[in-house]
């Protein structure tokens, strides 16, 4: 636990996960990732770009996927914005033989929507990837 990995940052998020499990529901998998930006605004406004791209946590568990959209300053905060059953989650982009950066996802057939994936997360990201399956 501490400042080089993601520990300190799953406790918060899971305050914010936790309370919408069904009963006998149990998280699997939780990727903290960000809406997918233009590189360049990254590279020309740094870190001040990062602080404002939208942040999302990803929660699997063996029925369904939660999406929460992430609090930047407190995660315990983050607020759910649906779920849906895993056999209507479809990965689009990613790879489950390595950890994936990004990772696009299809939800009952919309189009994909990518997610960038923080290095911290990328392992729990080729979980989720593996899990839901390609």
């Amino acid at each position: 636990m501490g400042l080089f990995d993601n520990t300190s940052l799953l406790k918060r998020i899971m305050l914010a996960v936790e309370p919408v499990l069904e009963p006998g529901e149990q998280a699997e998998v939780v990727v903290y990732a960000r809406a997918h930006t233009d590189a360049l605004a990254s590279v020309v406004f740094g870190t001040l770009a990062l602080a404002a791209t939208p942040t999302y946590v990803l929660a699997l568990t063996g029925r369904r996927l939660i999406l929460f959209q992430g609090n930047n300053v407190n995660a315990s905060k983050s607020m759910m914005l649906g779920s849906l059953d895993r056999q209507f989650v479809r990965v689009e982009r990613g790879n489950a033989d390595a950890t994936p950066d990004r990772i696009g996802l299809s939800f009952a057939g919309q189009p994909t929507v990518t997610f960038e994936v923080p290095k911290l997360w990328r392992r729990d990201a080729a979980r989720l990837v593996e899990q839901l399956g390609t």
